[in-house]
């Protein structure tokens, strides 16, 4: 039996990018689906130009069948393993990553919410079955060598150490600034643990307000210049053309063309859950990836907004028509199709969108209708 009909007997939707698989139970939401979906798509293709960026690392990852599987929760999880194990004794190769709904987060990481774990784990499937298979005497996480020695990343990681520690040591030396100390996690995972928090930190993804108290005991070069002056020879790996990793840190909003990304969900129907953002500005609007006009459903929790469920929206062709609208319009949404933008009109029809603004993406910028939307309280 093929991998995906295995998967679609457990998980609501698969999504394919380049090869790589996001597999999602019924217990995560569409919009963190996608979320995970276009994390994985910036990793692969950062210049978002529809081509993967290193096909050396691609090749692998498929020939390793490489997937995320999503869950609610890591309770849901361990309630799934054996039918994980079960799927990989079938299969001839079948590398997976958990990734779980509520360590995921859409509008970006913060010290209220917490670190958006899609930016680790999809990094660390990558790394692990992608690069360290690409590119062995660089990247490789195993043990060691056929020659007897490690790869570079290991050599890097021991520097950034303190030295040689085959196990987790109890105590670090301080000269370390990679100090982590889960002692289930052996030379092969620290060597990944490594790399993410390199690259998270050379794209600025560890450089947020509290993050740098909240890692301190475990990776002390949170921001991109401390990594750099400081872990040289991880720096040089990182930043080698040769290996082409990403220059940009995912933000969930892959605007290549959606062709990349293909989906096989055993659904035949989706909805996609819209509240309001942290901010209305582009950087925190939800981003919605592969909504189908003639399947999907967009729900707009109107409670969110401190709308009634009364309110209504009304469709604008582009921008201009959008402005026009607004001076005779009292609905509280409008979808301008020419962007694929959704915002919302907290004035009713005065003059701008009050202090409401740009609440959705939804990348294709398909045309959409009423029947396209529910006002939900």
């Amino acid at each position: 039996m093929s991998l995906d009909k295995q998967l679609k007997a457990h998980f609501k939707t698969i999504n394919n990018v380049f090869g790589v698989r996001v597999a999602a139970s019924n217990s995560v939401s569409s919009q963190k689906t996608e979320h995970a979906t276009s994390v994985l798509s910036q990793y692969l293709d950062n210049d978002e130009n529809g081509i993967i960026d290193n096909p050396a690392v691609g090749k692998e990852l498929k020939k390793r069948n490489a997937t995320i599987v999503m869950f609610g929760s890591q309770e849901e999880f361990e309630r799934k393993e054996q039918v994980l194990e079960k799927i990989a004794d079938d299969q001839k190769d079948f590398f997976f990553y958990d990734l779980f709904a509520n360590e995921t987060h859409p509008q970006g990481s913060s010290i209220s919410e917490g670190f958006d774990a899609s930016l680790e784990e999809i990094l660390h499937l990558v790394t692990e079955a992608g690069y360290a298979f690409a590119y062995p005497k660089a990247f490789s996480m195993e043990g060691f060598l056929e020659n007897g020695k490690k790869s570079e990343l290991q050599d890097a990681m021991d520097i950034a150490r303190g030295g040689f520690f085959k196990t987790t040591p109890k105590q670090y030396p301080n000269k370390a600034w990679y100090s982590y100390d889960d002692r289930t996690c052996d030379y092969q995972c620290q060597s990944n643990e490594y790399i993410y928090w390199g690259l998270t930190s050379l794209l600025g993804g560890q450089n947020y307000e509290g993050r740098e108290n909240q890692i301190a005991d475990e990776w002390k070069l949170n921001t991109p210049s401390k990594f750099k002056s400081t872990d040289r020879a991880l720096y040089s790996l990182l930043t080698n053309p040769k290996y082409n990793f990403p220059t940009q840190l995912p933000d969930g909003n892959y605007q290549a063309d959606s062709d990349v990304i293909t989906n096989s969900s055993s659904n035949s129907s989706s909805s996609f859950s819209i509240s309001t953002p942290k901010k209305y500005r582009r950087k925190f609007a939800q981003k919605i990836n592969l909504f189908d006009p003639d399947n999907s459903i967009a729900s707009i929790n109107t409670g969110s907004f401190d709308l009634d469920i009364d309110s209504d929206i009304a469709f604008a062709k582009n921008a201009r028509a959008a402005k026009k609208k607004l001076s005779k319009t009292s609905a509280s949404f409008i979808y301008e199709a020419n962007s694929g933008g959704l915002y919302f009109n907290e004035n009713s029809a005065l003059k701008g969108f009050g202090d409401g603004g740009l609440v959705a993406i939804f990348n294709g910028s398909p045309e959409l209708n009423s029947s396209n939307f529910e006002l939900i309280n």
